[in-house]
């Protein structure tokens, strides 16, 4: 109880020291976009860089973490070196990807999704840097540095289950898309945007669909890292499903964006609904059977 009092009270501070960063990445990005460097920094949302400084926040934060937890190698997170990790880190993104295929197929049957044009697609390409280090990043530290903190005090299944709920909660909590003009951004804008990232828990239908496809994501995430001992199967997974939601939100239509349109099986976007769960479930029953006919993680060891 006492580690996982720590990872609260780190989850915390995390919320606080990205609030603080949040202003200093915009102005960061206003500067470089004003001298000709990344200039779709200039027109991006300030909730953007809110998300961004939680992330770096995280991180930044990660290293105290261990250190109060008496953790100093990469072994104390119950993680193991994986001599198939290339396989593991293909077929977890090719499950993703073809997942998302079919929710984005289910999508256009109803006339939810359509085929966006060719200028989008290219602009697709940019998501895929972003996907890997997203991906990356949230695995070491979910289930790469969280899940390994709480397995060291309960047990695999209440793990698995605790890290899925604060991994759907964390990405849940986000603010809403506004334009707030850049000359209104001061110190104290990150903390104004805290109790913004409330506002999908006024809306049922959001908070059933949205946090439970969310909350399953995180199940399958996290049986995998379970079962494989390395971060690399989760990677691709979740790498493939960054990819698969940006073709799916390119390509969203406006009776899509009307959340009532095709309720039960999709709410206001792809992730919402009866659809994208059963998908998942379906998913993750199909990684089940593999994981479980695979070579124990352990005999992967390097």
């Amino acid at each position: 109880m006492k580690d996982i009092a720590k990872i609260l009270l780190y989850f915390l501070g995390t919320v606080l020291l990205g609030a603080i960063l949040a202003p200093l990445l915009f102005w960061a990005g206003q500067f470089v976009a004003d001298h000709g460097v990344a200039t779709f920094l200039k027109t991006a949302d300030f909730h953007r860089f809110f998300d961004r400084g939680i992330l770096i926040a995280a991180i930044v934060l990660l290293w105290p973490l261990s250190r109060s937890l008496n953790i100093r190698k990469i072994s104390d997170f119950g993680l193991k070196p994986n001599a198939q990790w290339k396989r593991d880190l293909l077929i977890g993104l090719a499950v993703a990807i073809v997942s998302s295929l079919v929710l984005t197929a289910c999508a256009a049957l109803l006339h939810a999704w359509r085929m966006p044009p060719h200028s989008r697609w290219i602009r697709l390409l940019a998501i895929l840097p972003t996907a890997a280090v997203v991906a990356t990043l949230e695995e070491m530290l979910f289930r790469g540095a969280i899940q390994g903190i709480v397995q060291r005090s309960t047990s695999r299944t209440v793990t698995v289950i605790f890290v899925a709920a604060l991994f759907a909660i964390v990405h849940f909590l986000k603010p809403p898309q506004q334009d707030i003009p850049a000359e209104t951004i001061g110190w104290l804008s990150g903390f104004a945007l805290i109790p913004q990232t409330l506002w999908q828990f006024e809306n049922p239908v959001t908070l059933l669909g949205g946090f439970t496809t969310l909350f399953v994501v995180a199940l399958i995430l996290g049986f995998a890292r379970l079962k494989t001992l390395s971060l690399w199967l989760p990677a691709g997974l979740h790498a493939g499903w960054i990819i698969g939601k940006t073709i799916g939100t390119t390509g969203w239509t406006k009776s899509g964006r009307h959340g009532s349109a095709h309720l039960p099986w999709f709410g206001a976007d792809l992730l919402t609904g009866l659809c994208p769960v059963l998908i998942l479930l379906a998913t993750g029953a199909l990684l089940v059977w593999w994981l479980e006919r695979r070579a124990p993680a352990t005999k992967l060891s390097a």
